[in-house]
């Protein structure tokens, strides 16, 4: 993995004000007749997909069809570093970013039944960063199946409705595990 010169990610970077937020339009509605599953995150940091404790902040999710909404508790950005890290200038709040990653990847794992691992992102936008303990609501949607993986969109919006984060084709790879027993795991509540 270490080749020196060896380019591991490219991508165009475009700042400024733009309003094509297609993913987060569709997004804008909760159906009403959901059953919640509050989510378990594996306690074995041999697991095969471990997240520590500063990640888990998905907290509980729905599914409804090819679509997952889950609800989100942020924390501080700091709470990945330290609390004496600076963070006044961060535009992204990794372990929501991450929640929304592990949302997806329970979507899939609930339609393949298969372990997945991030493979690409076509398109990011980036909202306002959440407020240490907002409660975000992240919508998943899946959107194509491959032999290798499958693509989704998701938008993340926080309480007020604000747009946080969103994706478009962000691509998840299977991994070499198949078993059930291995996707992420929840009690319906």
């Amino acid at each position: 993995m270490v080749q020196r010169d060896k380019t591991f990610f490219s991508g165009v970077f475009v700042t400024g004000d733009q309003n094509s937020h297609s993913v987060v339009d569709q997004f804008s509605r909760v159906p009403s007749n959901l059953t919640w599953s509050e989510v378990a995150y594996p306690d074995d940091i041999n697991a095969p997909i471990y997240h520590g404790e500063s990640l888990q902040c998905l907290r509980r999710y729905a599914i409804n069809g090819q679509e997952l909404i889950g609800e989100i508790a942020a924390n501080s950005p700091s709470h990945l570093g330290s609390e004496a890290r600076p963070t006044v200038n961060w535009t992204i709040a990794p372990s929501v970013i991450d929640a929304c990653l592990y949302a997806s990847a329970i979507l899939a794992g609930h339609h393949s039944k298969r372990l997945s691992l991030p493979s690409r992102f076509d398109k990011i936008v980036f909202g306002r960063l959440p407020d240490p303990g907002e409660v975000c609501r992240v919508h998943c949607r899946l959107m194509e199946e491959t032999p290798n993986g499958l693509s989704l969109e998701f938008a993340l919006r926080g309480q007020n409705g604000d747009l946080l984060l969103s994706a478009e084709g962000y691509h998840l790879a299977w991994l070499g595990l198949s078993e059930a027993s291995a996707v992420p795991s929840s009690t319906t509540t």
